[in-house]
């Protein structure tokens, strides 16, 4: 389908719509949007705007009783004080009845019911704003100087026009007086003779299979020049341009602090190709502020400042906001080589080189963990693994293991009968507070065949200990969890999953200490999700009681973010959610744990670009910052 260049497009400029751009607004698929209710309710709209002249304010009062009563094309509107009859078109009653099939779907998943057409998934009313936010997106993305909700309504009038009937026009309009005469009534027109407009005028007459078939109009559409884009995707697309694509491939931290100093940086490097591109129209403000993680303000003021008055002015040199140990100089180099590998797309193999990367790398980062110079957890960040594979390998280092010969071991090899007797010797010799990784490390050394998953099972059936039988009085609890009712109204079934879980939290955690019940079996009598149960025990653990740990979260004063700040310079290292629950019972925290957490990652964040960085490190910096 031809389609103008919409990075091209002047900043502003007059729009007139046509039948092709109309059809392509009554596509569900042109509002890119997530949920098929708001993507057909956003085509029954634009269907009342361009062929019945109903404004999306008067079409969102629509009650359901006044839309087509008796079956006859009309639908009664509330407008200049008095609840008028308006006469709709086929086209109008298609794209509307397509939009009813799925409101009456969603009305009977959820359970509820509206008097109103126009409503959300949860049964409200669908305020003005949603509207409009979408027609705004669409005014930009074509560069318009005037409104969709205007150029749809010129498109209206301009099709009754053709009908070179004035009197019946405007009395369809809901108007009274001549358009020329403005103290003169107009006729009384019958209801016949406004049929017979709309019939001649309707600029979908002959186009009934492509409103009724997606495919059919996609057809249609490719022979036709329309001025709106294929899809309304939330931006337009973005120049293929390497600077473009470096920035792009930045992961940036959550910080503000750690992001200023990524910005700043990124600004000395690509700052005058960003001021040229700027000044040629490759690339617009508005990309640079999303790519730059900052307001189109300050992209210009930038620019202003430290490029476009006669100088450059160098940029300010942020610190972070607590010194970190700095890294020596053959650590730079090596962090710098680890973010300069190149990592294939494909996940699977993006995950076998995240492996082997970390592998070859494991000795200068485990002597860099030891000599201070990097925390565990931003070593995880720098390799681009989890917490608990960074910890195997540096087990496999303490136990003399080469990583590469635990960590690519294949999952689920046979192990010959011979073997376990001679697993059960080196566990009888195990040490106190010996882990099950360091275990295994050993028994690779010793030539071990087998995965860490078989050794693990082989723990877990020999020493762990057999469970308690479940008494009457417990099952019969298990029983009144499984049958509770949830409710489907999501405020209703809140309130009754938190009354649930504070009634039984603490007998679930008992049982599932005593391996009477599985923890996703417990989680799933309280319709939690298994991390979130986990997290509540935890809670319970520290001390906490259930009521206090199912609180929404609330502002914290700033002494006990001093506190926090020191809890944190003593253990960095602790483990998000018992850190996050200690504070809780130790110094009254009460906001949520995301916050906690982006609140420790500020502290602890260092510089995620090295000092002399090149151009092309700055696409692999994805392997060497943050989760963002």
């Amino acid at each position: 389908m031809p389609r103008d260049d919409v990075s091209a497009m002047p900043k502003t400029r007059t729009v007139v719509l046509e039948t092709p751009d109309v059809m392509a607004m009554l596509l569900p698929t042109f509002w890119h949007t997530r949920s098929l209710l708001k993507a057909l309710r956003m085509c029954a709209v634009v269907a009342l705007l361009a062929c019945c002249c109903i404004l999306p304010g008067l079409a969102l009062n629509i009650r359901l009783v006044d839309w087509m009563p008796g079956g006859r094309l009309m639908v009664r509107v509330r407008r200049n004080g008095r609840l008028d009859e308006v006469a709709i078109t086929p086209a109008v009653a298609s794209v509307v009845g397509r939009y009813l099939v799925e409101r009456a779907h969603i009305a009977k998943k959820n359970g509820w019911t509206s008097e109103f057409l126009f409503v959300s998934s949860s049964g409200r009313p669908v305020p003005a704003t949603e509207i409009q936010l979408l027609f705004s997106r669409l005014s930009k993305r074509i560069g318009a100087r005037g409104t969709i909700v205007g150029m749809l309504k010129n498109f209206c009038l301009r099709q009754l026009r053709k009908g070179r009937d004035e009197a019946a026009s405007r009395r369809y309009l809901g108007l009274t007086k001549e358009l020329a005469r403005p103290r003169m009534a107009l006729p009384v027109v019958g209801t016949a003779r406004i049929e017979r407009l709309l019939k001649h005028t309707d600029p979908f007459k002959n186009l009934a299979r492509q409103l009724g078939d997606d495919a059919a109009a996609q057809r249609w559409l490719a022979d036709r020049k329309t001025v709106v884009p294929i899809v309304l995707t939330p931006y337009p697309p973005q120049p293929d341009h390497p600077v473009v694509r470096a920035l792009r491939e930045v992961r940036w931290p959550r910080g503000k602090h750690a992001r200023r100093v990524i910005r700043a940086q990124l600004w000395n490097l690509y700052g005058e190709r960003i001021d040229a591109l700027m000044r040629e129209r490759v690339i617009d403000g508005n990309l640079v502020a999303r790519l730059l993680h900052t307001t189109l303000g300050n992209v210009h003021s930038t620019l202003r400042y430290h490029f476009r008055l006669g100088k450059n002015r160098p940029f300010k040199n942020f610190k972070y906001s607590e010194p970190a140990p700095r890294a020596a100089e053959n650590d730079s180099m090596v962090l710098a080589e680890i973010a300069a590998t190149a990592l294939p797309d494909d996940p699977e193999e993006r995950a076998i080189a995240l492996l082997a990367r970390a592998c070859k790398y494991a000795v200068a980062v485990d002597r860099m963990i030891a000599e201070g110079g990097l925390r565990p957890l931003e070593a995880a960040e720098v390799l681009g693994l989890s917490y608990n594979c960074l910890k195997m390998i540096r087990t496999c280092l303490q136990q003399g293991v080469a990583p590469e010969v635990v960590m690519q071991r294949q999952p689920g090899r046979r192990v010959p009968d011979e073997w376990w007797e001679r697993v059960r010797r080196a566990a009888a010799e195990r040490p106190d507070g010996d882990s099950t990784v360091a275990f295994f490390c050993r028994l690779v050394a010793a030539g071990f065949p087998g995965g860490l998953d078989r050794l693990a099972g082989w723990c877990r059936a020999n020493f762990a200990t057999a469970p308690a039988p479940i008494t009457v009085a417990e099952q019969s609890f298990l029983d009144d969890l499984a049958s509770i009712r949830w409710s489907t109204a999501p405020e209703a079934f809140e309130q009754q999953r938190t009354q649930a879980t504070i009634e039984s939290l603490t007998v679930l955690d008992r049982l599932v200490e005593e391996r009477k019940v599985g923890p996703y079996r417990a989680a799933a009598l309280l319709q939690l999700r298994p991390k979130r149960f986990a997290s509540l025990r935890q809670a319970l653990k520290t001390g906490v009681t259930p009521e206090r740990a199912l609180m929404p979260p609330s502002p914290v004063s700033s002494d006990v973010w001093d506190a926090i700040a020191t809890e944190h310079a003593l253990s960095p290292d602790e483990a998000p959610v018992p850190f996050f629950w200690r504070m809780v019972a130790d110094h009254h925290y009460t906001g949520g744990e995301k916050r906690l957490e982006t609140f420790r990652k500020n502290l602890a964040v260092r510089a995620a670009l090295p000092l002399g960085m090149t151009d092309t490190a700055i696409p692999s910096m994805r392997g060497s910052m943050g989760s963002g």
